[in-house]
Parts: structure tokens; C-alpha cells; sequence
């Protein structure tokens, strides 16, 4: 399937940093956001996209355009809501989530994934994208904005709450330090499903160079 916009949990290393640093989130404030309020994680987003997202796993190599149809699409949404981490008043992060629902309108193919396995998309909350500026990792931060959208899913009466996240076995580009997601996941209490998807999309190679590559998504999914 082609799918110009991939979303996922985030590149783990732009996320969750170092999760045992001394900094405490007390420096921090967090507050949920929702409709036009969304507008101001639009400059981390682009950033996300078209920066972050260029490195391992993703390796994604997309355009200004279609960084601005999905944040557009995202805002758009009656159950799109942001966890949004300030530091002296200065937008420093985000976790980004809608219904699975509605997000299956941009997520080619997802609604039917979980049908097929006898599951029923309307209890899912899908966390789309998330991240915290580097400078701003390793404070818990990470674990305190989860919690928040995991709260406002409750709020929404969704059963469940899930991500999709893409890992490579072995790949050139893949960091000699890179961190699985696998031990963060399963300390905030997500499991790895056996749902899965295949999508396309421009992708940076270890040449330099780019082309369309397939790409396998697994999701990720806790009780709420």
C-alpha cells in the first residue's frame, strides 16, 4: 500500500532519551490542547517530519506539502487532542493522539486490520506522533505526557489506546546505540500486538540516495 504520511509512536530516541536522567519534569508544565489550540506543536511537527524522521528506523523523505495536509488533516479531527510540554512558556514537546477511527481515514488500510482480527477499532485512542526537543530528553517528560493522553482517552470512553511503530532487524543505517522500543513500551504497560501493516513510502538509503521502499508497522496497544 502507498502511503504518502506514515504516522507512528515516534522515533524512540527523539522521545524518550536517557529515562534514568537527574533532571526532574518539575521544570516543566503540561497541558492538553485540542482544535485551533493545536496549531502551536505545528513548527515541532514539521520539524518531526521533515527532520527527525529522516533518521532511523523511518528514514522517511517527504515534502513541506505533505507535512501540511497531515498536521492540517490531524487538527481537523473532533477527538484530536496533544499532550503539550512547555518550558518557560516555550513549546518543547508533544504527544499527539485521535480516535483510530478517524485517523483511518488518512492510515490507509488500519479500521480493516483490526476488524480482520475480530477487533473492534471504535476502543481505540491512536497515538499518531510524539516528540520532545533534544535539549529536553531524559527528564520523564516522556512518561508524563503518555499518561496525560492516556487520561484524556479515558475521558473519551475509548477501551484501549495503541501506536504503530516500524523496526528494522538490521539495516546499514541503523545506529550502532539505537534503543528497541521494547523495554519503554512494556514499562508503561503497552504490548506488542500481532497486527501489522505494510506501507510505502520515499525513503532516504544508505547511498544517499531516495526511493519508494516498503516498509513493515507493528502496532502496539494497551488497556485503558
Amino acid at each position: 500500500m502507498k502511503h504518502f504520511l506514515f504516522s507512528a509512536f515516534i522515533v524512540w530516541s527523539s522521545f524518550w532519551g536517557n529515562l534514568n536522567a537527574d533532571q526532574q519534569s518539575e521544570q516543566y508544565s503540561i497541558h492538553l490542547v485540542s482544535g485551533e489550540e493545536i496549531k502551536q506543536i505545528f513548527p515541532l511537527y514539521r520539524h518531526l517530519y521533515l527532520v527527525e524522521f529522516k533518521e532511523y528506523p523511518y528514514l522517511y523523505v517527504g515534502t513541506s506539502e505533505e507535512v501540511e495536509g497531515y498536521i492540517t488533516f490531524l487538527k481537523e479531527q473532533k477527538d484530536t487532542a496533544a499532550a503539550v510540554a512547555y518550558h518557560n512558556e516555550k513549546v518543547i514537546g508533544f504527544v499527539c493522539a485521535t480516535s483510530l477511527v478517524n485517523f483511518g481515514k488518512h492510515f490507509e488500510g488500519s479500521i480493516e486490520i483490526f476488524k480482520d482480527a475480530g477487533l473492534n477499532p471504535e476502543d481505540y485512542y491512536y497515538i499518531a506522533d510524539a516528540y520532545i526537543q533534544k535539549e529536553h530528553q531524559g527528564n520523564f517528560l516522556s512518561k508524563e505526557l503518555v499518561q496525560v493522553i492516556e487520561n484524556h482517552g479515558k475521558k473519551l470512553n475509548f477501551k484501549k489506546i495503541c501506536f504503530a511503530h516500524e523496526s528494522h532487524q538490521e539495516h546499514p543505517l541503523k545506529p550502532t546505540d539505537y534503543k528497541e522500543i521494547d523495554s519503554v513500551a512494556h514499562r508503561l504497560g503497552y504490548l506488542k500486538t500481532n497486527l501489522s501493516t505494510k506501507f510505502t513510502w520515499n525513503t532516504r538509503l544508505a547511498d544517499g540516495q531516495t526511493k519508494d521502499q516498503e516498509h513493515v508497522l507493528d502496532f502496539w496497544a494497551k488497556d485503558l
